[in-house]
C-alpha cells in the first residue's frame, strides 16, 4: 500500500456484519498504520447525516478549486446487489439520491451499496464526430481516489466495496451476457493500484482472469505500485495500462501520483514480468513547453533515451503558463 493517512474511517454496518469485509477491512486497517478501534460503524439511516455533515452533497468540483488538504476519508462498504426495480423505489424515496447529478450521484448511490459495478463506455459520441473510439465495460469496486489531480473530482472521500468474492461473481455474469466483450477495464473511478496488495481486489482479478479464455482485464492507472503483481501467474490475460502525462503536469498538476519516470519504469518491471503493457498520452494540459516535453526526440527538449523495453525521460524544462 502507498503511505497515505486518511483523518476519519466508517464502515456500514452491512459491511461489519460479513465476516470476510470485516477481515478484509482489519487487513487493510494495519496496512494505514492504524488500529481497528478507529474504524466508526454507521447505519444506512446515518449516512444522509454524515454526507451533509462531511459537505459530500457536491463533490463535483475539481480539486484545484477544493480548499482540502489531506488524504479522503474512507468508508469500507459492501455492494447489495438488489435488484433494479428495488434500488429505483429506494432512490426515488431518496431525496439525497434523487436530487444528485453527475459524480456525486454515482458516489452516494455507491455510498448506499446500490450503485452498479459497471458502466458501459460506448464511445459512440466520439464516433458520431468520426473519432475512433474503444467501446467496453468498465468495472468499479470503489469511487473516490488518493491522487491530488488537480482537475479530478475524486479526492475528498473514498467509499469501498469490500465483498470482492461477489463481485468477481457478478463480473462473470456480466461476461456471459455479452459474449462479444473480450476485454474489460478496472477502475476509472479510482486508482486500482494505490492500496494493495491489503485489498486484494486486482491479485483477485488478475488470477480469477488467467483462468477464463479469450478473456481479458486492464487495471488502469497512474500509480508505480506493482510489485505485488510482479509473481501473479497473470496467464498473458492482463494488460498493465498508465496514462502518461508530461513529466511537468505529473509532478505540478496530477499531485501525490507517480511522475512520468516512475510511470514508465513500473511499466518497464510489469513487461519483465510478462505483462501486455499499454499507454494513454493524456490528458493534454495546456502547459507552456508541452508540444516540446511530449515529444520523444532526440533533438527537441527534453531528450529521451532508449533503455532495454522501455522510455525514460531524462530532463524537463517546461513550466506552467
Amino acid at each position: 500500500m502507498k503511505p497515505v493517512k486518511p483523518k476519519n474511517f466508517y464502515i456500514t454496518d452491512w459491511a461489519m456484519a460479513d465476516e470476510k469485509c470485516k477481515a478484509r477491512m482489519e487487513r487493510m486497517m494495519e496496512g494505514f498504520g492504524q488500529p481497528v478501534s478507529k474504524v466508526q460503524v454507521i447505519t444506512e439511516d446515518e449516512i444522509e447525516g454524515l454526507v451533509r455533515s462531511k459537505d459530500w452533497v457536491d463533490l463535483d468540483i475539481r480539486q484545484g478549486r477544493v480548499p482540502f488538504t489531506g488524504d479522503p476519508d474512507v468508508v469500507f462498504n459492501k455492494f447489495k446487489w438488489t435488484p433494479w426495480e428495488e434500488t429505483k423505489k429506494f432512490i426515488e424515496g431518496n431525496d439525497l439520491l434523487k436530487n444528485s447529478k453527475g459524480y456525486t450521484r454515482n458516489f452516494l448511490r455507491m455510498l448506499y451499496g446500490c450503485m452498479d459495478h459497471f458502466h458501459l463506455e460506448s464511445g459512440k459520441g466520439k464516433r458520431d464526430r468520426e473519432v475512433v473510439c474503444w467501446q467496453l465495460y468498465d468495472l468499479h469496486s470503489a469511487y473516490g481516489c488518493f491522487h491530488k489531480c488537480q482537475y479530478c473530482r475524486r479526492g475528498r472521500v473514498t467509499t469501498l466495496m469490500l465483498n470482492i468474492e461477489e463481485f468477481l461473481g457478478q463480473v462473470d455474469q456480466l461476461m456471459a451476457e455479452n459474449p462479444w466483450q473480450k476485454v474489460f477495464r478496472y477502475d476509472v473511478e479510482t486508482d486500482c493500484l494505490i492500496l494493495e496488495p491489503e485489498y486484494g481486489m486486482c491479485r483477485a482479478l488478475v488470477e480469477h482472469f488467467a483462468e477464463i479464455d479469450d478473456r481479458y482485464i486492464i487495471l488502469f492507472s497512474k500509480s508505480d505500485n506493482v510489485d505485488f503483481l510482479l509473481d501473479l501467474d497473470h496467464k498473458g490475460h492482463t494488460i498493465m495500462l498508465w496514462t502518461l502525462s508530461t513529466p511537468t503536469v505529473s509532478r505540478r498538476i496530477e499531485r501525490e501520483t507517480a511522475t512520468t519516470e516512475q510511470r514508465i519504469e513500473a511499466a518497464r518491471k510489469c513487461q519483465e514480468a510478462g505483462y501486455t503493457v499499454r499507454f494513454k498520452c493524456k490528458p493534454i494540459t495546456p502547459i507552456k513547453n508541452w508540444r516540446e516535453e511530449a515529444t520523444c526526440s532526440r533533438s527537441s527538449s527534453p531528450r529521451w533515451s532508449r533503455t532495454t523495453s522501455a522510455w525514460r525521460c531524462s530532463s524537463s524544462t517546461a513550466s506552467p503558463s
